[in-house]
Parts: structure tokens; sequence; C-alpha cells
């Protein structure tokens, strides 16, 4: 199937779904793009709050896996969504039928720079206190 419509071609997919709002394209496959711009201006956004620690803590219990996808074999890294559920249920994407669908790995990103910020803390106190040592120690 070829449908072009202005700037639009869409070539070869298996199973394209748009919802009824038009705003949730599915497909089934893989998409290619070279830019995925997520809309993320502040002025697109409200109640804004800082993304408050500890979420070192929460990240190391999320389990990243090797898998297989069932319809292609294809091997692939990520996580479960199921298990994601547990930790992050605001990163979890449910189908129309309610059921767990998906992972929105962007949102992840957020949480992956908090923990290197919490990190970032840690280590510094513990140069810190090798600096009073060295100091102490007279290297």
């Amino acid at each position: 199937m070829v449908k072009s419509t202005g700037l639009t071609t869409i070539d070869s997919v298996s199973f394209l779904s748009v919802g009824a709002s038009g705003t949730t394209l599915t497909v089934s496959g893989t998409v290619s793009a070279t830019t995925l711009t997520e809309t993320s201006t502040k002025e697109s956004k409200t109640d804004i709050r800082p993304l408050i620690p500890p979420h070192l803590a929460k990240l190391i219990q999320l389990t990243p896996v090797y898998f297989k996808y069932k319809n292609s074999g294809d091997e692939s890294i990520g996580f479960i969504a199921e298990e994601m559920l547990k930790i992050y249920p605001e990163f979890v994407s449910y189908s129309s039928e309610g059921k767990i669908d998906g992972i929105n790995y962007t949102k992840l990103t957020a949480v992956l720079v908090q923990g290197i910020k919490e990190l970032v803390v840690i280590i510094d106190k513990q140069q810190s206190q090798i600096d009073i040592i060295n100091q102490k120690l007279g290297l």
C-alpha cells in the first residue's frame, strides 16, 4: 500500500491505525525517522515541578533485559512493561481496551538524568572525604 498526501508517504505498512481523536498513531513494525520531536515547551505545560529525588534507588530496581519479539523474532533490549508498572507506573501505556501495551521510554530520560545528578552528589561527598584523608596523610 502506498498513500501519498502532500509531504506524507506511507509505504509497506503492515498495520496502521489512527485514533478517533486523530492524536494516536499505531504502527506494528519499525518506524524510522531522522528526527522525532516531542512537544516540550513551557507554554504547552502546566503544574511544572522539579523531579524530586530519590530516583537512584528506583532506577536500581529496574531490570534491563534482552528479549525477542514474538511476531518478528528480532532481538532487542529493553524493559518489561508489567515490571515497569511497579516502579514507574507513569511510564506504562495502555491499549484502548485498557490492557498494558508498552512503555514510554522517552520519559525515562528525565529520571536517568536525575539519577546521574544523585550520583554526582554521592561522588562529590566521597571526593571531599578522600581529600580530607589525603590531607591528613600528607598525600
